[in-house]
C-alpha cells in the first residue's frame, strides 16, 4: 500500500511541476513574443526543464496524428508519463534499498 501511495503522490508532483513550469515557460515567451530580445538563462534553464520533464512519452505523443488528444484529453500523456517517471522512481528505490542492505 505504501508503495502505490508513493506512486501517486510522485505522479501528481511530477505532473504538477511539469504543467507549471511549461506554463510559466509559456507566459514568459509570450511577454517577448514581439520584442525580438534574446531568451534568459533563465528561459532556457526552464525549457531544458520541460523538455527533461517531458520525456519520453509526451515526445512521443507528438507522432500520433493530429487530433488524437483533443481538450482535456491532452492532459493523458502528461499523467502517464508522470506515472511511468514515478514507478521507475519507486521502484528503483526499492532495488537498491534490498540490493544494498
Amino acid at each position: 500500500m505504501r508503495k502505490t501511495r508513493a506512486i501517486i503522490l510522485l505522479t501528481l508532483l511530477h505532473a504538477g511541476v511539469t504543467v507549471g513550469a511549461f506554463l510559466l515557460l509559456f507566459a514568459i515567451r509570450m511577454d517577448r513574443f514581439d520584442t525580438g530580445l534574446d531568451s534568459t538563462f533563465f528561459e532556457r534553464a526552464l525549457d531544458l526543464l520541460v523538455v527533461v520533464l517531458f520525456f519520453p512519452l509526451v515526445h512521443f505523443s507528438r507522432l500520433a496524428p493530429a487530433g488524437s488528444f483533443p481538450g482535456l484529453w491532452g492532459y493523458v500523456p502528461i499523467v502517464l508519463n508522470s506515472a511511468l517517471w514515478a514507478s521507475t522512481l519507486v521502484y528503483a528505490l526499492l532495488w537498491f534499498r534490498r540490493t544494498r542492505g
